[in-house]
């Protein structure tokens, strides 16, 4: 649904040195992962402004944001979140987060947003992110949403590279900052539910640049979905930061939920191997 991201920590500051851990390439027990080439995770590259590796496998930097604390799209209350680390199973590397939300509104979309929060990089014009999700079940999915970010003080844009599988209409979608809406893509191949999927989004922005309603273009180049690359090259107006809002980088996911009636419903996805890079 539409993306927001957590005012108060943003405004308290950002943490700045990476959690960097080596990448593990072992299978674990659970889940079977895809032996169809897409294992190999694309690692930052030497010497970049920003590189994160295996962020699931700490707690740092992470914050949660959902109704009616945090507004991150939806208008349910979740009766409650979670989000744990060192899961065995299932599992890419022998340990995943997951995240999970319980809903109950029989009328509302519930959606609860996790994002990793880094320091700014204004300079940087290059964003990838290289992950594994395990959502457990279709059950009550509304979407499964995916982000990037670059909040720029310097020249007072939000950037935001939104990607989200529309469970409801069988479509990838990103995201318009500017007018904050989706914009339906062409890719039809969704993840796979009950199993681990790995994504790769590259996408980049010129520093200047007035070429999308007089202002800067978020450039999605491709994304990458268990070893089949789709080629976006779409462009879509960044927005206007918030007054206030410090540098900062990062990238997030969210499980939106269909309302719920009679009872409760959870919604679970695991994470691993959650790698982005900046240049």
């Amino acid at each position: 649904m539409r993306i927001a991201l957590l005012l108060v920590s943003i405004a308290v500051g950002i943490l700045s040195a990476p959690h960097a851990n080596a990448l593990k390439h072992e299978a674990t027990s659970g889940a079977p992962i895809p032996q169809h080439g897409s294992r190999q995770a694309t690692t930052p590259r030497p010497g970049s402004r920003i590189a994160v590796t295996n962020a699931d496998d700490s707690l740092g930097h992470w914050s949660t944001c959902a109704q009616p604390e945090c507004h991150p799209g939806g208008k349910g209350i979740p009766v409650s979140t979670s989000q744990t680390i060192g899961n065995a199973s299932p599992s890419v590397d022998g340990a995943s987060m997951m995240v999970t939300e319980t809903v109950d509104s029989p009328t509302f979309y519930t959606d609860v947003l996790w994002p990793y929060k880094m320091k700014g990089c204004d300079a940087c014009t290059q964003m990838n992110t290289d992950f594994w999700v395990y959502p457990v079940s279709s059950s009550h999915v509304a979407s499964l949403e995916y982000d990037a970010f670059l909040f720029d003080a310097t020249n007072q844009l939000n950037i935001m590279w939104g990607v989200q599988w529309n469970q409801r209409t069988g479509k990838w979608q990103i995201w318009n900052q500017g007018k904050n809406s989706w914009i339906d893509t062409n890719v039809t191949a969704g993840p796979t539910f009950g199993a681990w999927n790995h994504l790769q989004f590259a996408d980049h922005r010129v520093i200047g640049d007035t070429n999308c309603d007089g202002t800067e273009c978020l450039y999605y180049d491709s994304m990458t979905l268990n070893g089949t690359t789709y080629t976006l090259k779409r462009t879509e107006p960044v927005g206007a930061i918030h007054p206030g809002w410090h540098s900062v980088s990062g990238f997030q996911f969210q499980l939106d939920a269909t309302p719920m009636t009679g009872g409760t419903a959870t919604v679970s996805e695991y994470v691993d191997e959650a790698n982005m890079w900046a240049n």
